[in-house]
């Protein structure tokens, strides 16, 4: 069955609103995309920093650990004192 529009103009109309409908959803999408893709990478870039955080905290540990076992002597005279 063939549906025919009153007018010339009105079936153009119609063409135009669907294209436009179509251009709309994809413009939609891309936008969606890009805000979820900014998400992703501030929450990478925050992951990363706290990596660099945790190493840090690490080195700074190890470095006390190293020191209290190099000066173990005079640590446990220390405490004997007290």
């Amino acid at each position: 069955m063939e549906v025919r529009d009153p007018s010339f103009s009105e079936s153009v109309e119609k063409h135009f609103a669907q294209y436009n409908q179509k251009f709309d959803l994809k413009a939609e999408e891309e936008r969606i995309e890009e805000e979820a893709m900014k998400k992703f990478q501030k929450i990478k870039e925050d992951q990363e920093k706290r990596m660099v955080s945790m190493r840090e905290e690490i080195d700074q540990s190890l470095t006390k650990g190293l020191l209290i076992e190099k000066y173990l002597p005079e640590v446990t005279a220390i405490i004997g004192v007290i």
